[in-house]
């Protein structure tokens, strides 16, 4: 990512898993982001995707109510506030599994939002888009789908504090990782993540009609 940051050319860097799959183009998604002026794009459940294993509330919050993270997949704008940013995050993902193991407030704190948001790099990225005030995460619209604006300590010697604008996006367009009802992928998908129960089912047979 930081080799291809050098080239002025690219407008977004884009960091995903190596078990996902592109199932067709999407920067129509790319111009929002840069219309919006969005620096970094992440995946949330926005309540609309069904599954055959639950309801639409249980794909999209988690046991205490917060809107649940899909990780796996981020859009980056080709910036330095956007490599700080994704350092700032990296460094919190540490510090979540660090502080996990400590028997006081703070390390319970942690496991807690690691029993919420699945990972360690799921609940540094709610911690960080809230700045801290988690609860926020229960109102979709507050937290994920609309466009948020949180200020970061700069990493640089002497540099100034700086803003980010952080936009969530459905899972099910770019990080659909879920199963469906009838076997077929929905035609909100553009890139899917291969992993789970359903996918090592599923892709051996080749059923991806």
């Amino acid at each position: 990512a930081f080799v291809i940051c050098m080239d002025k050319n690219v407008a977004f860097v884009i960091c995903m898993d190596s078990d996902m799959l592109l199932v067709k183009p999407f920067m129509h998604i790319l111009e929002l982001l840069q219309q919006l002026q969005v620096d970094i794009a992440f995946s949330y459940y926005d309540g609309t995707r069904r599954v055959p294993w639950g309801s639409t509330d249980e794909v999209a919050f988690t046991k205490k109510g917060y809107v649940r993270l899909q990780g796996g997949l981020l859009i980056m704008r080709n910036s330095i506030d956007a490599i700080q940013w994704f350092a700032t995050w990296k460094s919190l993902t540490e510090v979540t599994l660090f502080h996990k193991e400590n028997e006081d407030q703070l390390g319970q704190r942690w496991r807690d939002l690691l029993e919420e948001f699945k990972g360690p790099s799921q609940a540094a990225l709610a911690f960080l888009l809230t700045q801290g005030e988690v609860e926020i995460m229960k109102n979709a619209t507050a937290c994920c789908s609309s466009r948020r604006t949180i200020e970061l300590e700069s990493l640089r010697k002497g540099g100034e504090p700086f803003q980010v604008a952080m936009l969530g996006l459905p899972s099910q367009y770019l990080n659909d990782a879920e199963s469906t009802e009838d076997g077929l992928l929905p035609s909100t998908a553009h890139i899917v993540h291969l992993k789970g129960t359903w996918w090592r089912n599923v892709l051996p047979e080749g059923h991806l009609e």
